[in-house]
């Protein structure tokens, strides 16, 4: 907003997405940028995505659940570190559900860093754009955008390190224990993971589904439970922007400490309230009793 302020109508209230990216098209085409498909990324584990967007033209992006569950972000986000069975079912659901989207392609991250070239190439034939022309060393490319340029006015580089820096490893490296967690998902996590290209059948998605989500009843099971060991970096990130992601992994940890604490003072008062009135209430009945006698 802050580099186009005439923007902001843009953005109103519970403005449809397929009207917002075609008045967006619109609005960056009069500005001089005359973009000829619209994109967005939208992180999020929420199955009404899948619904809202079915019309549309899909990238899927997906990561090794071995790999994804112990991120710095994915732990503090969804505190994997008490309990990954909750968010293991709704990623994995999420990622099977986008079988039934009837334009989409699936992209695993670990093809992004390990087959780059050919995974820009497989994106510019399902958009039906020559990606090849500018994707030679594209992290050098990256912050060559002008300062009103809409693809730099986000500030999106700041965040996302390897945005300058061609893939050559990942960031997260697990080693699982033996668990009847893994022996329960990994088949049919593994059976899409394995053969994102692959077409299934509805019922099909739809049965192992219903076996995901019968895996709660392994809950609760913690990173420690199911992982020898794993490690996390941001790859890329100064010493400073580390500490920053440290210090919040500690500062949301206190704060679900705090809050448990506070939960419980706040049902221990209750209790001695709600003691206290039925005290006072039988207190007054022999009172009355007495005044009847």
């Amino acid at each position: 907003m802050e580099k186009y302020p005439n923007a902001r109508y843009l953005f109103r209230f519970e403005c449809e997405p397929e009207v917002l990216y075609f008045e967006l098209k619109e609005f960056l085409r009069d500005n001089g940028y005359n973009f000829e498909i619209m994109g967005d990324k939208l992180p999020t584990l929420n199955e009404k995505v899948l619904e809202d967007l079915k019309n549309d033209r899909i990238i899927f992006t997906i990561r090794d659940i071995r790999t994804w569950l112990c991120k710095d972000s994915t732990i503090r986000t969804y505190i994997t570190s008490q309990d990954i069975v909750p968010t293991v079912i709704d990623y994995c659901s999420y990622f099977l559900k986008s079988f039934l989207l009837p334009d989409v392609l699936h992209i695993r991250m670990e093809d992004i860093i390990y087959k780059n070239q050919k995974i820009i190439e497989l994106i510019g034939n399902f958009l039906n754009v020559d990606l090849l022309a500018y994707s030679r060393e594209w992290w050098t490319k990256v912050k060559n955008f002008e300062a009103n340029h809409p693809k730099n006015v986000l500030g999106w580089q700041k965040f996302h390190y390897t945005s300058s820096m061609e893939p050559k490893k990942e960031d997260t490296i697990t080693i699982l224990n033996s668990h009847h967690f893994w022996d329960s998902l990994l088949p049919i996590f593994d059976k899409y993971y394995q053969n994102v290209n692959g077409s299934f059948k509805p019922e099909e998605i739809f049965k192992d589904i219903k076996e995901l989500k019968d895996l709660i009843k392994f809950s609760p099971v913690s990173l420690k439970e199911v992982f020898k060991s794993y490690k996390s970096s941001r790859l890329g990130a100064s010493k400073n922007a580390i500490n920053q992601t440290k210090l919040e992994i500690i500062i949301n940890r206190l704060r679900i400490i705090i809050g448990s604490i506070l939960i419980k003072l706040l049902i221990s008062y209750l209790r001695r309230e709600v003691n206290r009135v039925l005290l006072r209430k039988d207190l007054i009945m022999i009172f009355l009793c007495f005044q009847d006698f």
